[in-house]
């Protein structure tokens, strides 16, 4: 029987507001090679400096998950050539890592970590058409790598593990991690063995998985490569393959290079920086609580599993999720409107909610005012999107673009009448017992006054029906 011997090594963007060693704009999206200056282009005379925040976040996430943290910051220079990589080295750390051991709660068990380190990110290359292209906007953007011990097993586990760091890195602010803009990604190490036996044959490694699904099928996919080849008597070599995600198969790309290759050296532009222990204290005192401790608080809430997951997913959403429910709303509700109709409006606006910081206090608003009746069905989800898009109070919006429900009885029943002598087969139905008949009538009624409450025309709809039949 062959066993997996599987290892990450997980890269994430920080989101810190510049790049690692200059003060360039760490943005995504923004034109091609237009976030540059001449220290993350290696120009010669450039100057690199550390980035505080850059720094502050990785310790962050090395006190949360346990390391031991290093008395001193230090960087080194890794060499390789690399079109996407200017200076022809990236400033990383080798020498004296920044965190060391730790672990990753996963499920029932914890994964081990071997180290955490503080990098910058080359550039990105496009290929198009036979030719390519590079944009560096991204090189020199801050990076921390966390490696862990070769303590997975499977696929399922080590996609496991990716999920569980895409959540620490959400809870503890280091970044917003949306999987689309290469926030996160992983390096997989995967090595085979016979069941019982100590001795790994060579390990390969599957770099720049950016989704959760391509790292399980790669896993799966390199597991039984490998163990094809040693039932056949092939010799297996340590290598660095690609993942073609189209034909779900990894490919060559080199013979792995070894640390000897990477010609490291002490970082000669910077000085060690000694970790001031008081600074240390202070994170360490204010560390939000993590994915396991949160997903506990929210389904105390009594939220369903599917929308604790989807709340889950985001910092800014179980954040708003608390302050909402802190403020008397009810959390099930909110949690309805969260992971329903604002992540729509989320999507539709390319704008997330930690960008856009919604005010609980407008979603309580819009919870009370439905509650109430005032704000109702298509109105109620209007006003939400409008006060999101535009940065306007909820009340604001209802009052500005007259979204307030209808209220007067009279105005609703001539609204009815007029729905009910235009479809008398369906008001038949109704008055038969066809429930079905319901739906399809207030439809119509909702079609020619979208902020009619659904709860109280419908009701209504029953009444004036049996009124009408009463009545012939």
């Amino acid at each position: 029987m062959i066993e997996a011997v599987i290892g990450l090594e997980v890269h994430i963007e920080l989101g810190t507001k510049t790049k690692m060693f200059c003060r360039c704009e760490n943005r995504f999206g923004a034109p091609p090679n237009t976030l540059t200056c001449p220290v993350c282009l290696g120009l010669p005379g450039a100057l690199p400096r550390p980035n505080q925040d850059a720094v502050e976040r990785v310790v962050r996430l090395a006190l949360a998950l346990g390391a031991e943290l290093a008395p001193v910051l230090e960087f080194d220079r890794k060499h390789y050539f690399y079109p996407d990589l200017p200076k022809g080295y990236q400033i990383s750390q080798s020498r004296t890592i920044l965190a060391t051991g730790g672990s990753v709660p996963v499920g029932d068990r914890s994964i081990g970590l071997h180290h955490l380190h503080l990098e910058e990110d080359a550039g990105k290359l496009a290929h198009l058409g036979g030719r390519a292209s590079v944009d560096l906007n991204r090189a020199g953007v801050p990076l921390v790598e966390i490696v862990s011990l070769p303590e997975m097993h499977s696929g399922a586990e080590a996609r496991a593990f990716m999920e569980e760091i895409r959540l620490w890195a959400e809870h503890l602010g280091l970044a917003e991690v949306r999987m689309e803009q290469g926030v996160l990604r992983a390096d997989l190490n995967v090595s085979v063995r016979r069941a019982g036996d100590e001795t790994l044959h060579p390990r390969t490694e599957v770099k720049n998985m950016n989704s959760f699904r391509a790292l399980e099928r790669a896993v799966t996919y390199e597991v039984d490569r490998q163990s094809r080849a040693i039932q056949a008597g092939e010799p297996l070599l340590q290598e660095t393959r690609g993942w073609d995600d189209q034909a779900g198969r990894t490919y060559l790309q080199r013979r792995k290079e070894t640390a000897d290759d990477y010609r490291y050296m002490p970082e000669p532009d910077l000085p060690s920086y000694p970790l001031n222990e008081a600074w240390v204290v202070e994170i360490a005192a204010h560390l939000p609580p993590g994915p396991a401790a949160l997903r506990k608080k929210l389904a105390e809430l009594g939220l369903t599993p599917e929308a604790l997951s989807v709340v889950m997913e985001s910092r800014a959403r179980s954040q708003l999720l608390l302050e909402a429910a802190e403020l008397g709303a009810d959390p099930v509700a909110a949690a309805q409107w969260i992971v329903g109709d604002l992540a729509r409006v989320e999507r539709e606006s390319g704008m997330s909610l930690a960008e856009r910081t919604y005010p609980a206090s407008d979603l309580v608003e819009l919870i009370r005012r439905v509650d109430q009746g005032t704000l109702a069905g298509p109105g109620a989800k209007r006003a939400l999107e409008l006060s999101y898009r535009d940065r306007r109070t909820l009340s604001a919006v209802v009052d500005e673009e007259g979204l307030a429900a209808l209220s007067d009885q009279r105005e609703l029943d001539r609204l009815i009448d007029q729905v009910l002598a235009a479809n008398p087969v369906a008001v038949q139905d109704l008055l038969a017992g066809q429930e079905k008949a319901l739906g399809f009538l207030l439809g119509q009624l909702m079609r020619q006054a979208r902020n009619v409450d659904p709860k109280s025309a419908a009701g209504r709809i029953r009444e004036r029906a049996k009124a009408c039949s009463a009545g012939s």
